[in-house]
Parts: structure tokens; sequence; C-alpha cells
């Protein structure tokens, strides 16, 4: 389905400066634009979920204590499942 959308004249130039560069749609630019703005933002939820979780210090060192055990099974000798 598609349907109209009303943006500055500037902004779609700019656009279409960029979908002929790439030599891509303008609606590839744009969905291209969308994805890597929802990656942000889904990494700067990351990164405040482990800065409230490092502000916790009890629940820092369990999630560190944790993680190096998981560490440690990368040298215990076993082949990784995607090269079996």
């Amino acid at each position: 389905m598609q349907t109209t959308v009303k943006i500055d004249a500037k902004l779609r130039d700019r656009i279409a400066r960029l979908a002929e560069q790439q030599h891509v749609s303008m609606g590839a630019v744009i969905a291209a634009a969308i994805e890597r703005e929802e990656r942000a933002q889904r990494f700067a939820a990351i990164d405040a979920a482990y800065a409230r979780l490092e502000a916790d210090s009890d629940e820092w060192r369990s999630y560190r204590s944790e993680q190096s055990e998981w560490e440690a099974t990368l040298a215990d000798g076993l082949a990784d499942e995607g090269n079996r």
C-alpha cells in the first residue's frame, strides 16, 4: 500500500538527492533512515538498562559474576554449535 506524506520541499529534495546517489528509491532512503533510528533507540535502551544495573552495586556484582562463569565456557574445548 502506498500513501502520500506531506513534507517540506527542502527535505524532499534531500531525500531525492540521497536516493539518486545511492541508486535507490526515495522510499528506500526513508526506510533505511527509520531502520537506523530504531536500531539506535534499541541500543540506547540497552545502554540505559546496563547503566541502571551498574548503579546497583549488588546487582552489578552478581551480573559480572555470572558473566565470568559464561566466559569460562569459551575455553572449554568444545566446538561451537554452529560448527557442528
